[in-house]
């Protein structure tokens, strides 16, 4: 009887062993398949952060190569760099021109990968057109009518990639708003070393006129649109000088910055000298002889004279290095001096021996100058 009672507390004691031997090995299973699923959680979290990550560091390098493109129209991208933050990688981008003001940016951002997370990849492509948002796209353009006389021609260079040595003949175009007979004259020895043309719907057999051995290398066109001409507004705060008259052996400087004058006059040896790019509004006329104005190291980009007055004359021998917007005024280019920029002008008369050279970069297709810029696609490869 004791024999059996004894063997009954043995067989309850390996009953409860095994249940609890087998409610060990749940527990242990079941554990293992928690600890495996916040691994599995904790490894798609870092794996998204790090995709966000990638995806920024090529946004970023979109983002960044556009302002570059803004301002140099010749820039190739971002070389690869290392990104910042708890993660390492790099982003870079890349250029590519497809004619027209319009370029494919590719990006990439890149995460070095951990021991649970393999590296992530995010590349994104994007078109920008790029529009100048300079007024200045020929060597002369004029609301009304161009005359020009003499040995008067025109041409192109590029201050931003080798300067005047780079001059060439063409590119030199001319333009007027006007649609009537006689808008552009040219007679004489005058050559237009590229294109001239005249406002919208204008016949241009008898709106552009040449005579003697002037000629146009270019085209002879109608403009498929007006171009407008705003009215020269002076910024608020703008320093205030009054009048700037040289004249005899006087000169003047003018350190960079932008200022408001009453008028313009240098006669005789008289010299502006200007140490850096500045902005002159001038609100009444001006007239540029003697030995001129001195732009800071003869780039057109550091010179812009915005005149409200009604007259602009450039006379002597002089070369004035600079762009020229007087949208109301009648602008005379005349003796043996010439112009290295770009002027507007309502009437523009260039008789003489001046020449007149458009400088590229003011209008950013000479890998310089301001531009905006459009996204017209974008998407993730």
């Amino acid at each position: 009887m004791k024999l059996s009672q004894h063997a009954k507390l043995n067989d309850q004691r390996g009953i409860m062993l095994i249940t609890t031997l087998c409610l060990l090995a749940t527990i242990t299973t079941l554990s293992a398949v928690f600890l495996e699923s916040s691994l599995t959680e904790v490894r798609a979290a870092e794996k998204l952060e790090q995709r966000m990550i990638a995806f920024h560091w090529a946004e970023g390098a979109i983002d960044q190569t556009i302002a570059n493109l803004r301002t140099n129209a010749a820039y190739t991208g971002v070389p690869s760099t290392a990104g910042t933050g708890r993660v390492s990688g790099n982003y870079l981008s890349s250029v590519t021109s497809l004619g027209n003001n319009v370029y494919k940016v590719s990006s990439t951002g890149s995460i070095t990968g951990s021991y649970s997370v393999l590296s992530q990849d995010r590349t994104l492509e994007a078109y920008v057109t790029l529009a100048s948002s300079s007024p200045f796209k020929m060597a002369i353009f004029a609301n009304q009518t161009i005359a020009m006389s003499g040995n008067a021609q025109t041409g192109s260079f590029n201050s931003a990639a080798g300067g005047i040595a780079g001059a060439q003949a063409n590119g030199g175009n001319i333009g007027s708003n006007r649609t009537g007979a006689n808008t552009v004259t040219l007679s004489g020895n005058v050559k237009i070393n590229g294109n001239a043309t005249v406002g919208p719907g204008a016949t241009v057999s008898t709106a552009i006129v040449t005579s003697g051995n002037a000629k146009v290398t270019g085209t002879k066109s109608a403009a498929a649109a007006t171009t407008t001409l705003d009215a020269v507004t002076i910024p608020a705060g703008t320093t205030k000088l009054g009048a700037i008259s040289i004249s005899g052996n006087g000169t003047q400087t003018l350190a960079a910055g932008t200022y408001e004058v009453s008028s313009v006059t240098i006669t005789g040896n008289g010299q502006l000298n200007l140490t850096g790019n500045t902005t002159l509004y001038v609100t009444g006329n001006v007239s540029i002889g003697g030995n001129g104005i001195a732009t800071a190291s003869s780039l057109p980009t550091n010179l812009r004279l915005n005149v409200k007055g009604s007259l602009v004359n450039l006379s002597g021998n002089a070369t004035l290095y600079g762009a020229i917007y007087a949208p109301s005024a009648q602008l005379n280019i005349s003796g043996n001096g010439g112009l290295y920029g770009a002027a507007i002008a309502n009437w523009i008369n260039n008789s003489g021996n001046g020449k007149v050279y458009f400088d590229k970069a003011l209008d950013g297709s000479g890998g310089s100058g301001s531009t905006t810029s459009q996204v017209t696609y974008w998407t993730e490869l």
